[in-house]
């Protein structure tokens, strides 16, 4: 199976057992899959001093085990101030009710 149908077959199944999938890459087919956006959902089941605590562990976790997020383009001069800041927000955090 092609490393792409392996990948459609890995999100399907994890969208329909509705949990995260994670694939090791096998062989020289090592390539990018998708952009990973890091999202603490219920954050505001927290205080902020968790979350921050929190999101620090995550990104620190992400990093060791070479896991590279998607990071807002800072090459054009016009977006650039803002999607840094943007990048330094990561993960991002949702609340809802």
């Amino acid at each position: 199976m092609a490393s792409s149908e392996v990948a459609r077959h890995l999100l399907f199944q994890s969208h329909m057992a509705t949990k995260t999938t994670c694939m090791s890459s096998q062989g020289s087919d090592d390539e990018q899959i998708v952009n990973i956006i890091p999202v603490i959902a219920k954050a505001d089941t927290v205080s902020k001093t968790e979350l921050q605590k929190f999101k620090i562990k995550l990104m620190s976790e992400l990093v060791s085990n070479g896991v590279q997020i998607y990071q807002f383009p800072t090459d054009d001069d016009t977006i650039a101030k803002v999607n840094a800041a943007m990048n330094g927000q990561l993960p991002f955090a949702v609340v809802g009710s």
